[in-house]
């Protein structure tokens, strides 16, 4: 990013791999009661497609939960999340208690959980065994610092500005599985406020529940060529370079997540958000192909409401979410807003994105690439819309919704991407190489160079088709964006400066 911009982020998921569960408490024998199964026999029985019946030997009666390693975590917490209960068949080879571990593993809450069961008190009963280790729950998702380029309110191009972000999140409030967290975000002119509660597991279901609170206070530049506005034409002063325009919004999410197996989660959500009417000129134009056009803020001139319904699908099947050197990270989400879900801009959103994860056969060196596709259709309001500081590394990310950065893109092949910062069509591909230096130990647990390089496309095709003729500029709006760095993993977070970090000291040029 241009940005000068320092990442603090702790991974959640715990390790894929279980250690052995030891030996029996006792010898095995033929009778049932005797017998002592690991989860690693649930994982072997998953994998052959074992399906158990209650007429089979291995099937007996659950007479309890006992839960061991927990020093914070309440064990109803755990033994919630659990699909059984005493006095159910449980059968030792049953998918369920694969999809158990990694249920407890996503939580966050423990580095290992290991299951077994233990012969019980009476001939054909047994008790479950939930052994795991702790981990820490309060997390510093990311911490966020830089500068960038803005412009005054009267439109006035200004060189840069600082802005800085912060995300703190208890996952595991006093053991009870309740999670709680805040993030801020402040740059010149805007700030942002965002509150999180939620609960994992509610009601035994294995549903995950989560709402927010949002409040943001925005300022956007519009115009790139001959800005005119009411103010400038009244009183015949000087057009400024951008028409300034200001606004706020504030609202609420709900959502629900379901983790479906090992690798599968589904997600869905309602969220309902109230737009102040837009502060700035009550009319702005500019020069467009030689012709004066409008400028297209993507807002409600009047006070406006968005309702959203979401829904996503992941996949996941890394071999670790902090340093992963294989895998398949999968998502494809959609958002609609109607007057049905009360909502003042109706329009239909759809992203996908894949990435890859390759281990090289040398020095431990590893291979990512990525895609990513969206496309809006309808009237979405502007900040719901792509950005380009969402593709390129050589511009800051968005924080909160907030843009810090109001540059258009750095455009290295001269195309009309440079034109415009928003877009309702967009895609990136890029790749990135890993040079491992280091790995293992316990405070730093990774150290990796890194160098990547891609291409993305921004465009706006229904600004296009409501022009009255063809524009001039035909290229394809694409643009090329790359990074290299350093890259630490440790065992309070995620570290990381790049040569983007460096070019954000100096931005120049604003051109929405």
């Amino acid at each position: 990013m241009t940005s000068r911009r320092f990442f603090f982020g702790f991974w959640l998921a715990g390790k894929l791999a279980v250690a052995d569960a030891g030996a029996p408490p006792e010898a095995a024998s033929d009778d049932a009661d005797s017998q002592y199964i690991s989860s690693r026999s649930a994982a072997a029985a998953a994998d052959a497609s074992h399906v158990s019946t209650p007429e089979t030997k291995s099937v007996y009666v659950l007479e309890g939960v006992e839960i061991r390693g927990n020093e914070r975590t309440l064990s109803r917490v755990i033994s919630g999340m659990l699909p059984w209960a005493p006095g159910d068949r449980i059968d030792p080879e049953d998918r369920r208690l694969l999809r158990a571990r990694f249920r407890l593993l996503a939580t966050g809450y423990f580095r290992e959980v290991e299951l077994s069961l233990r012969r019980g008190s009476r001939r054909g009963h047994v008790v479950l065994v939930v052994h795991v280790q702790e981990r820490n729950t309060l997390i510093i998702e990311s911490l966020v610092a830089g500068v960038g380029a803005h412009a005054d309110g009267d439109g006035r191009q200004k060189s840069t500005g600082p802005f800085g972000g912060v995300e703190l999140v208890e996952t595991n409030l006093a053991g009870t599985g309740v999670l709680f967290g805040g993030a801020a975000a402040i740059a010149e002119d805007q700030h942002a406020l965002r509150l999180r509660l939620g609960e994992r597991g509610l009601l035994a279901t294995g549903l995950d529940l989560e709402a927010a609170f949002l409040t943001a206070a925005h300022k956007e530049a519009f115009g790139t060529s001959a800005v005119l506005t009411s103010a400038a034409a009244a009183g015949g002063t000087a057009s400024p370079a951008h028409a300034i325009y200001t606004y706020r919004r504030v609202g609420a999410s709900l959502g629900a997540s379901m983790r479906l197996d090992a690798d599968w989660t589904v997600h869905g959500g309602y969220r309902i958000e109230h737009i102040d009417a837009p502060e700035g000129p009550s009319f702005a134009s500019e020069i467009v192909d030689g012709d004066r056009v409008p400028l297209e803020t993507h807002l409600l001139r009047r006070a406006s409401s968005v309702g959203v319904l979401s829904g996503s699908a992941t996949y996941d099947s890394r071999d670790s979410p902090a340093v992963p050197s294989r895998g398949i990270l999968a998502r494809v989400g959609t958002h609609i807003a109607s007057a049905a879900t009360a909502s003042d801009y109706p329009y239909a959103k759809i992203e996908g994105e894949l990435t890859r994860w390759f281990p090289l056969p040398w020095r431990g060196d590893g291979l990512r690439l990525h895609a990513f596709a969206g496309f809006i259709t309808g009237s979405a309001p502007l900040y719901e819309r792509f950005n380009v500081g969402d593709l390129s590394d050589l511009l800051p990310d968005r924080l909160l919704g907030l843009t810090v950065d109001q540059r258009s893109a750095p455009n290295f092949f001269g195309t009309r991407i440079g034109a415009s910062r928003w877009g309702s069509v967009a895609a990136k591909v890029s790749a990135e190489y890993a040079f491992r230096v280091y790995r293992g130990g316990v405070s730093v647990e990774s150290v990796d160079l890194y160098l990547g390089a891609g291409a993305y496309f921004l465009d706006d095709p229904a600004q296009l088709l409501a022009s009255a003729r063809p524009p001039l500029d035909r290229s394809l709006p694409i643009d090329l964006t790359f990074d290299a760095g350093l890259r630490m993993v440790t065992n309070v977070g995620v570290f990381g400066f790049g040569l983007s970090n460096w070019l954000g000291l100096f931005p120049t040029e604003l051109r929405p």
